[in-house]
């Protein structure tokens, strides 16, 4: 009878196995069915975060009930099922409290990116990053906090002090009341403050020319940083008060005073420099954003402009960083700021070609080349007699800075066939590279 009996047990834990291996593989399956649905508060990370955690937790409760199963068929399995028993509801509930924190942590993460508006799936109001930032690390700091704490309360009531642990709790809390108000208080104001001053400043950036929106949100970032900075030291010098250590608090204070003191020191003769070189820029106002520009050997179009450094991209594509140091000391040719682009080209005549013949020529050739305009129109002037041979110059304008290579070459062989086409003289030439 006894082996009938353990027979049938065994057959229980074996079907037990099974069954947690269907579910395993149904688990898996469906998890990685949903993964793939868009959701404001849940990504596919996350859902499968949950699935290997139910997977877990059909594999705990599987082993035990198989230890509670084999435990009428030996008394070292009843052993083993009253230490389980006993500690069970703790561990179990340390295990869910740290799922669950996991869980709700990614889901806040999700809950973030979507009210900043960084999901495909928009919010009708977005919320500012440096806003998104600080609540998801209000509800991060929080939700780790009460898991922690519940953590502890299981822990302590493994080993009998469960008690112990609420007392000094509630006894922390009523004594400290008001510091922990203190504290909520000065996040609410901080943040408030810092929500005032975000919309005034963003409101000046459409209603004033004196500030350009580089350096206002240079300010912003300058406000928020002294903010943030002046309501993490109240809060850790509060915190140190409610631990009965506020001369440390003072300690870390003054530390950071002196950290930031030094830093300034350091860093403040060449910040001023380049950040005045910037405002000077921004002042004057040599060039905008998609601007075609020349400095010294650097030539392209301007991407993008800071109170530090100005970004250009060349002819080859590349992004080349200009300090605005250099800027302000070097002549800046905005070529996109000009309406028209003068062309040149330079040819000799021998004397017998008289001038006005040469300027007929030329200046009808010049006509006759697609992309140079009528306003203002060509012109040749004599440059300098060389010899038997005076040199001419023919100038003509044209409006795209870019095509300006290809102009001048049209414009050269319009010249080359206006000549031969003409009864003047074949000419010794001579071409110079021209000037804009």
């Amino acid at each position: 009878m006894n082996i009938q009996n353990d027979m049938l047990y065994i057959v229980l834990v074996l079907f037990i196995l099974v069954a947690v291996l269907w579910l395993q593989s149904y688990v898996r399956r469906y998890f990685r069915f949903i993964a793939g649905r868009e959701r404001i508060y849940i990504d596919a990370n996350t859902i499968l975060v949950i699935g290997d955690y139910i997977r877990l937790y059909i594999f705990l409760f599987a082993g035990i009930a198989s230890v509670w199963v084999l435990s009428f068929a030996s008394e070292v399995f009843v052993n083993i099922w009253q230490v389980i028993a006993e500690y069970f509801p703790a561990v179990i509930g340390i295990l869910a409290t740290v799922s669950i924190a996991t869980v709700l942590l990614q889901c806040s993460y999700r809950y973030i990116s979507y009210i900043s508006g960084e999901l495909h799936v928009k919010p009708k109001t977005t919320v500012s990053e440096k806003n998104a930032h600080l609540l998801g690390l209000l509800i991060k700091y929080t939700l780790i906090i009460i898991a922690i704490s519940i953590v502890l309360v299981f822990v302590l009531s493994i080993i009998g002090r469960r008690e112990t642990i609420f007392a000094a709790f509630a006894g922390f809390f009523s004594a400290n009341a008001i510091y922990i108000a203190f504290m909520i208080v000065i996040v609410i104001i901080v943040f408030v403050v810092d929500e005032g001053i975000g919309m005034f400043l963003e409101d000046l950036k459409t209603h004033t020319r004196t500030f350009t929106p580089q350096i206002i949100s240079l300010l912003r970032g300058g406000i928020q940083y002294g903010l943030y900075s002046l309501a993490w030291l109240l809060i850790i010098y509060v915190v140190l008060m409610m631990v009965k250590m506020e001369n440390l608090g003072a300690i870390v204070i003054a530390i950071y005073f002196v950290i930031i003191i030094f830093i300034l020191i350091i860093f403040i003769a060449s910040t001023i420099k380049h950040a005045s070189a910037g405002i000077v820029l921004m002042s004057v106002n040599p060039f905008s954003k998609g601007d075609t520009i020349k400095v010294g050997d650097i030539e392209g179009d301007v991407v993008e402009t800071n109170l530090f450094v100005t970004k250009v991209k060349d002819v080859h594509e590349e992004i080349l960083t200009i300090p605005n140091t250099r800027l302000i000391n070097q002549t800046i040719h905005n070529f996109s700021r000009v309406k028209k682009y003068g062309i040149s080209i330079k040819i000799e005549f021998d004397f017998e070609i008289p001038h006005k013949t040469v300027e007929r020529v030329l200046i009808n050739a010049a006509k006759e080349v697609p992309g140079i305009v009528k306003d203002p129109e060509p012109f040749v002037r004599c440059v300098e007699i060389r010899g038997s041979k005076i040199l001419y110059e023919l100038i003509a304008f044209t409006t795209g800075e870019r095509d300006e290579e290809i102009v001048r070459s049209y414009l050269i062989n319009a010249v080359q066939d206006a000549i031969l086409a003409s009864d003047m003289y074949k000419p010794h030439g001579e071409r110079s590279n021209g000037c804009r």
